[in-house]
């Protein structure tokens, strides 16, 4: 993998009483806008494969909170932004998120589910 290169290699241990739904270390995170090149050089007869690519979500849809029609105000959009709230959400590891960040999730949730708030 390129040094300089955005995709993060998460590592992943096998947990007991749960399927294993991957080979190798573990997952490559590949932020929005790049992607993955494969090289594969230990094929040991030459014949046609199908390359099998499983896409995992980590941590469910994360709307982007722009394309919600007239919902946000451009100071939400800004504190969104300042405090990284998609970021937050990426991270795999248990983390604190920021209260602005909770409270317009909270918002984008009762939005999407029609009033409802869902627990996450």
């Amino acid at each position: 993998m390129n040094p300089e290169s955005q995709v993060q290699i998460v590592s992943r241990e096998p947990a007991p009483g749960r399927p294993t739904t991957w080979t190798g270390l573990g997952f490559a995170r590949v932020p929005r806008g790049t992607g993955l090149r494969f090289t594969v050089d230990n094929i040991p007869y030459p014949m046609d494969f199908t390359a099998a690519i499983r896409y995992e979500l980590e941590l469910g849809l994360i709307p982007m909170i722009n394309s919600l029609e007239d919902f946000s105000s451009k100071t939400d959009l800004d504190e969104y932004r300042r405090y990284q709230c998609v970021d937050v959400a990426y991270q795999v590891v248990p983390h604190t998120i920021p209260e602005v960040c909770e409270r317009l999730i909270a918002s984008m949730s009762a939005r999407i589910h029609n009033g409802a708030v869902r627990e996450y």
